[in-house]
């Protein structure tokens, strides 16, 4: 059909959110090793237009609403070219450790997200 298939915009979406984190505080195979897992716990996509097979994306990935034990990724998804609005969304994740237990955000990631 020529256009990206609309549940590759999550994965996307987890580029966007790997990026941000990486460049604020670690990667997320650091985060793992450390004993953190951020699992999504909820996510939502609205389509504003398709991008075709081929398109440049520009993925902007940005937190909201830090609480203890979680957090929420806003992104939006725009082609390089023309910077219209193909999608917009978030995911909501949770810390779990690597029993999959409930923890507290990590206090050094809170404060690299708000700086």
């Amino acid at each position: 059909m020529g256009w990206v298939y609309y549940a590759n915009y999550l994965y996307y979406f987890e580029v966007g959110r790997s990026d941000l984190i990486r460049s604020l505080w670690k990667s997320y195979r650091e985060m793992e090793a450390d004993g953190i897992i951020l699992p999504v716990v909820e996510s939502h996509c609205r389509y504003v237009k398709g991008a075709r097979y081929e398109d440049e994306l520009e993925i902007t990935s940005v937190f909201s609403a830090p609480g203890p034990a979680r957090i929420r990724f806003d992104y939006e998804i725009r082609r390089v070219d023309c910077e219209n609005l193909l999608v917009e969304g978030y995911t909501i994740h949770c810390f779990v450790n690597k029993s999959g237990r409930p923890m507290r955000m990590p206090d050094d990631l809170l404060r690299a997200l708000l700086k």
